[in-house]
């Protein structure tokens, strides 16, 4: 060979280690780059399961007291609320046996009693003189719910608290409610419990999404005495980044370098109120010696390649080592045993290639969350292990289970025929309910769910998903029904959904939604004052969809937002056509759904709207359904005001058909009241009563200066009735039914 080939042959072996080096320096980097990536997620889960750990322990405190709340309020179901002395000495039994620093008992008059734990006193109590926060949260169990107060600082304890509430009841009617305060210091006990995982220590606070500090770490980075965490000296925050994510009720992660150590940092929202666990942790942060491989040429090619192969052996190995670990997380529910749905998917798919003699059976547990609150975790634990096994003992060869989420299993079943499925599943039913024998308990346990066989489908491309879907379409839809089959006629109710869902956009593209209006009557002249849009579903073809088929649908499925622009924009052109033929008089009312009412564009999409049309705002009355407006009073109010500021009015549309109440009234900016037509129907049982009621709603709305119209009049009797009342309109069958436009021009435009 001569020099000029073993020259070349040379240059060909440095060329190649040169491209190898290459190779596996960008191979390093990039697995360098990886495992930065990886670490900081890894440090962003760890910390994450910490917070909520910390969040579930809180959570399970709260939990816990309102629990044991609503047990003091059962006990007092069969008390009179107006006899204090009985009232007091109940409560002080009730205190002795919890541990609430001050409860309280109150009827729905606002008059009631104060028990202190150890302290048999008798306290009367005025519910107007009590501290603003008590006094929400009274209101709101009043109407049926429990609740819980922002933190405030309470004399009585001589320390912040949290109060809580719930509702009592007599028969079906809150006659009163209970409340007890919890101190800070609870929750302070509470998060001193360590969740470790890993060698480091925890600084756990509690704040609101203002920043401001509820509880407060023991240890802590920061020394001095601040009561947010955008005024400590130390400054360890992006303020803009961490204030936008509270705000919008997110969760918030991020690192930061702190004499020459990092830490990480993370906000988890609770679920209760605007709370955030706030958890910083000490991190590591060392660089790799694949961050330092700009010395990667000066070490041999060998080496190079000896490592990467080493490394790759090893990796090989653990990864063999851990197959069946891997396997096993994959495929197998952790607490059971029993299979994953995934796993359970492909065992399905695989034996319908073959055979079809099969259904799916899906059931859930009945308020297993409150079974999981009455009897605590480790029990609820116990019980789905225990309906793993008696599935185990009821599932032949060739037929398979999983569970899928908290409480839901899915059961393949070899078998088509009815009443086979049936004794079967009432078999698994039987046997389940044997655990509360087993464990000494009365409670009844209540199981649903929705069997489908592979005989009732009607598209069989995909089996699996077609039988499952079914199933738990008809476990949800049924669910206070025991186990029901999919049949034809779910079939039915499912292609009329399906068959809305996939042409309302057409519809609404093509003009199909109807603009109908029904007048409403100015009880003093007699003579149309106003009138209410409603729609109708009129298709090409002639044939007429009503609105309780499609309004619900629309209104989970999120479509009513659009469908609500729609329906004002045909508002605001009939508003004009109407003043071009010089009817000014006329208002015109039209329903807001939740969903569009709560935008942050909504009064810039309306006002634009009614800017097109060149119609006055002020004749365009906002009709708002009664339960949008009890979310969130000062939330609704900001928007009324708004509103009227543009020169809308708003009314509420409904009054009545819910959780309605005097205080709720009087808490709102509206500018007319619209009560439900259900009053007048129950005049036929009991006309005394429901005259008292009406009187008594109309009177409060005349001293707040809001409009009272009252819906479903349809004869003479009832329109004398309501006039009597005072009443200042009215609408109803009686006047008119919703009429198309041309129907409505020629009854009532001249």
């Amino acid at each position: 060979m001569d020099s000029k080939k073993i020259k070349t042959s040379l240059y060909k072996v440095a060329f190649l280690g040169l491209i190898l080096s290459i190779i596996v320096l960008y191979i390093g980097i990039l697995i360098g780059n990886y495992y930065d990536e990886a670490k900081y997620n890894a440090r962003k889960g760890s910390l994450y399961t910490k917070a909520e750990a910390y969040k579930i322990q809180i959570q399970r405190q709260i939990d816990a007291d309102i629990q044991a709340l609503y047990s003091v309020s059962n006990f007092f179901t069969k008390i009179d609320f107006n006899n204090l002395d009985d009232l007091y000495k109940n409560l002080y039994k009730a205190n002795k046996q919890n541990h609430f620093m001050v409860m309280f008992a109150i009827n729905k008059d606002g008059i009631g009693v104060k028990s202190l734990i150890n302290k048999d006193e008798f306290i009367n109590v005025n519910i107007n003189d009590i501290q603003e926060e008590i006094q929400k949260i009274n209101n709101k169990s009043l109407n049926g719910e429990w609740a819980m107060s922002d933190v405030f600082y309470s004399d009585t304890v001589n320390g912040y608290v949290v109060a809580l509430s719930v509702p009592v009841y007599d028969e079906d009617e809150v006659c009163g409610t209970i409340i007890a305060y919890d101190t800070i210091d609870q929750f302070n006990s509470t998060l001193s419990v360590s969740i470790k995982t890993d060698d480091q220590e925890d600084y756990v606070n509690m704040i609101d999404s203002s920043g401001n500090f509820i509880v407060r770490s023991k240890d802590r980075l920061y020394s001095g005495n601040s009561d947010s965490i955008y005024n400590m000296d130390l400054k360890i925050l992006n303020e803009w980044e961490v204030k936008e994510a509270l705000s919008n009720g997110e969760d918030y992660y991020s690192l930061f370098d702190l004499d020459g150590i990092q830490y990480a940092i993370y906000f988890k929202a609770l679920d209760y109120d605007d709370w955030y666990i706030y958890l910083i942790n000490e991190t590591e942060y060392k660089n790799l010696y694949m961050v330092k491989f700009s010395n990667i040429t000066k070490i041999i090619f060998g080496f190079i390649i000896a490592i990467i192969i080493f490394f790759t052996l090893i990796i090989r190995y653990i990864l063999e080592k851990n197959y069946k670990v891997l396997t096993n997380l994959a495929y197998y529910d952790e607490l059971t045993g029993a299979y994953k749905s995934n796993k359970f998917r492909e065992i399905c798919e695989e034996a319908l290639k073959t055979n079809k003699d099969y259904s799916i059976i899906a059931f859930n547990i009945k308020g297993f969350k409150f079974i999981n609150n009455i009897f605590g975790e480790k029990w609820s634990d116990e019980f789905l292990i225990y309906i793993k096994a008696v599935l185990d003992k009821n599932t032949n060869k060739n037929e398979y289970f999983c569970r899928d989420g908290s409480d839901q299993f899915f059961i393949f079943m070899k078998s088509i025929d009815k009443n086979e499925i049936m004794t079967r599943v009432d078999k698994i039913k039987d046997e389940i309910k044997e655990f509360l024998n087993i464990k000494n308990q009365s409670y009844d346990i209540g199981i649903y769910g929705g069997i489908c066989s592979y005989i009732d489908l009607e598209n069989k491309e995909n089996p699996y998903k077609s039988m499952l879907d079914n199933a738990l379409f008809i476990m949800k839809e049924e669910k206070n029904k025991g186990f029901i089959f999919y049949d034809e006629s779910v079939f039915k109710k499912r292609y009329r959904q399906n068959f809305i869902e996939n042409n309302m956009q057409f519809a609404l593209d093509n003009n199909e939604f109807k603009m109908f209006l029904q007048p409403k009557v100015d009880l003093k002249t007699n003579k149309i004052s106003s009138a209410e849009v409603l729609v109708r579903w009129i298709r090409n073809d002639g044939t007429t969809i009503y609105p309780n088929e499609f309004i619900p649908l629309f209104e989970q499925n999120g479509f009513c937002e659009k469908l609500d622009m729609y329906m004002f924009e045909e508002a605001c052109r009939k508003l004009k056509e109407l003043r071009d033929k010089g009817v000014k008089d006329i208002s015109i009312s039209i329903n807001q759904s939740k969903l569009l009412f709560y935008r942050a564009d909504y009064i810039e999409r309306i006002s634009s709207i009614t800017e097109k049309y060149g119609v006055p705002n002020s004749m365009i009355i906002l009709e708002i359904i009664e339960g949008l407006t009890i979310d969130n009073f000062e939330k609704f109010n900001r928007t009324i005001d708004k509103l009227h500021k543009k020169g809308f009015r708003v009314s509420m549309d409904d009054f009545g058909s819910g959780y309605s109440a005097f205080n709720t009234l009087s808490r709102l900016e509206i500018d007319e009241l619209k009560i439900d037509r259900d009053f007048l129907i129950k005049m036929e049982n009991d006309k005394e009563k429901q005259k008292i009621i009406l009187e008594s709603i109309i009177l409060l709305a005349k001293k707040l200066n809001i409009t009272t119209v009252i819906e479903g009049v349809e004869n003479k009797e009832l329109l004398d009735f309501i006039n009597r009342l005072g009443c200042d309109m009215a609408q109803g069958y009686y006047f008119s039914k919703p009429l198309s436009e041309e129907d409505f021009d020629n009854k009532y435009i001249k």
